[in-house]
């Protein structure tokens, strides 16, 4: 008895000390992985750093470009174009004297081409009008900022504006990709059919003849009726519901009348002057009318 006892002793505080180690790595704290990633690019750049300076500094001391460039495991190209960078050269006779220009240090830091992002001349240029256009209508995102500002720059740069007057990026849902289709011509597809979802105002709940179903009758309109608790079946009308409440700002305590005048103004507005994705960043209008 006494020696099962003691085995069991020991099991239970092995497994007590299992317990407790996986329980400490589950209650470690995740590291950073932007942390990370910014230590990985700031050791590699030092590496960077310290292979153009030596490449540089062994010219200097006798070895020619080819012969620099084979220890160290580069092109001799590139120990030039360091060389250049770094020295001022001079000719004492038959020899030729490398000395560091002032700031060496300096130039072998790894710099972006270009101006830094957002504080170039075409992103001052455009800030006014991006700025105008995205606080009138904040919903939108830049490529249709950039069609209805006007501004003669692309996305990216129009992103870059909005970001230096502290605007973020509209977060859109990405979805199953489906293909479009549109009418030629206006009233091409006058011959259509309607789903609903069996609302009292569409159809008879017990039976029997509705005013819309005869009108539907009479207009050679087709009346079907979607399957009950599944609203994607009218996808397409939901969809658009779901445009109304993000973009149309519709007074939440106004009356009635109020509504409708906003309702009327963001269709007006859907249909005149908003860019579509679906259109390639054209209006309704312009399809519809081919203008």
């Amino acid at each position: 008895m006494s020696v099962r006892y003691c085995l069991f002793l020991r099991e239970s505080d092995w497994l007590f000390k299992e317990v407790g180690f996986f329980t400490g790595l589950l209650e470690m704290p995740r590291k950073n992985p932007d942390k990370r990633e910014a230590k990985r690019l700031e050791k590699l750049e030092v590496a960077k750093q310290s292979l153009r300076w030596r490449a540089a500094e062994m010219v200097k001391n006798g070895p020619s470009l080819r012969k620099a460039g084979g220890i160290l495991g580069t092109s001799h190209p590139f120990v030039k174009n360091w060389v250049d960078r770094l020295f001022e050269k001079k000719h004492a006779g038959e020899r030729t004297v490398y000395t560091f220009k002032r700031g060496a240090r300096e130039l072998i830091v790894t710099r972006r081409p270009g101006s830094e992002p957002g504080r170039d001349h075409v992103c001052d240029k455009i800030l006014a009008q991006a700025v105008g256009v995205k606080k009138k209508y904040p919903f939108l995102g830049v490529e249709k900022i950039k069609i209805m500002s006007g501004a003669e720059a692309s996305a990216p740069t129009v992103r870059k504006a909005l970001a230096k007057a502290g605007y973020g990026p509209v977060t859109i849902k990405k979805g199953k990709a489906y293909k479009t289709f549109c009418a030629g011509c206006p009233n091409e597809m006058w011959q259509i059919d309607y789903v609903d979802l069996n609302g009292t105002q569409w159809c008879a709940t017990r039976g029997g003849d509705t005013r819309f179903g005869s009108f539907c009758e009479e207009y050679g309109i087709r009346h079907i009726l979607g399957v009950i608790r599944k609203p994607t079946t009218t996808g397409e009308v939901e969809r658009w519901h779901g445009t109304i409440r993000r973009e149309a700002d519709l007074p939440a305590d106004g009356d009635i009348e109020a509504k409708k005048d906003a309702l009327g103004g963001f269709i007006e507005f859907y249909n005149t002057q908003r860019p579509h994705y679906a259109l390639a960043f054209r209006t309704p209008d312009e399809i519809c009318y081919k203008a």
